[in-house]
């Protein structure tokens, strides 16, 4: 993981700096305001092209996996990604570490608020149906498989935080669910962390489409992604119901011709899904300022532990 100190990040800027292949730029700093808040295991730089003046993000600690396939889908599909610029590496501290980096488009606006009247998820769903059709045809690389035991680390980490509602035979049938889960649904590239805020738009609110970036690309059922959304925009769970957001995506699949099995399969593969990661993101101090999420968390956990098997 890329630290977060002065020293390394004079470094990097300096590496960055030098770069051949970021020589038209100009300006480049680390990334303040809006920016700073993505700040984690990767580092936002700031530029902007000498001879246009347009502004551009300097991704820098981004995985050998987001290298690949934001690269190539930015290519293949414009219209659901942010433009890159250039894709490469800087050495530091005498080329032990390689730290991957991307150059991106600027994308002005977050789907972040009340400006956009309520329209985020819907253009996050649809957003998302598309980059399975538009990953469909890129040379699979560079990916994991969500396995068994991925889900007892999510399962695990979320107990010691003690979720609400009946976690326990979540995790009782967790191997049992998995193994049906291999079976009966279709592994596939997924975008790995599909949320409001991993989502951009061009056109300001409310209008506009959404284009997806910090990608985790990961080999795993559909359903995951779906209910990934679903369990960090919470909020909305009252007025739509439990799994809107695995029904609306399997909506945006069909008009696309991808698969999205039989009603009763996903049905099944969503609650689990919602249960798992429902006590995944679980986390006790959020009940002060988010009024609603244990609710939310606890219907899923109870739906997951009642699916029949």
């Amino acid at each position: 993981m890329l630290e977060k100190t002065d020293e390394v990040i004079q470094e990097v800027l300096g590496e960055l700096r030098q770069h051949p292949a970021l020589s038209s730029l100009t300006d480049i700093a680390p990334a303040i305001g809006e920016l700073s808040h993505q700040w984690n295991a990767t580092g936002h730089f700031a530029a902007r092209e000498a001879s246009s003046g347009r502004q551009v993000v300097i991704k820098v600690g981004v995985t050998e996996a987001e290298r690949y396939w934001t690269a190539h889908l930015s290519q293949t599909a414009t219209y659901l990604f942010p433009q890159v610029f250039a894709v490469d590496h800087i050495p530091t501290r005498g080329d032990r570490d390689r730290i991957n980096f991307i150059v991106l488009e600027r994308v002005p606006y977050t789907l972040i608020g009340p400006a956009w009247e309520g329209r985020q998820t819907d253009m996050l769903l649809d957003a998302g149906a598309r980059f399975y059709q538009a990953a469909g045809s890129i040379v699979p690389r560079h990916l994991s498989r969500l396995s068994a035991d991925e889900i007892h680390r999510w399962l695990a980490e979320g107990r010691s935080k003690n979720p609400p509602g009946d976690w326990g035979s979540v995790l009782a049938h967790a191997d049992e669910d998995y193994v049906w889960l291999s079976q009966a649904c279709p592994f596939e590239v997924c975008h790995g962390d599909l949320h409001v805020g991993n989502a951009l738009s061009r056109t300001p609110p409310p209008d506009g489409s959404a284009l997806l970036i910090d990608l985790n690309p990961v080999l795993q059922p559909w359903v995951f992604d779906a209910a990934w959304v679903e369990v960090c925009a919470w909020e909305d769970q009252p007025q739509r119901g439990a799994g809107y957001a695995i029904r609306q995506l399997a909506d945006c699949r069909r008009v696309l011709g991808l698969d999205v099995a039989s009603a009763d399969v996903r049905e099944k593969a969503g609650r689990v899904a919602l249960a798992w990661l429902a006590i995944r993101i679980w986390d006790p101090d959020h009940l002060e300022f988010m009024p609603g999420f244990k609710e939310a968390m606890e219907t899923h956990i109870n739906s997951g532990a009642t699916v029949q098997r």
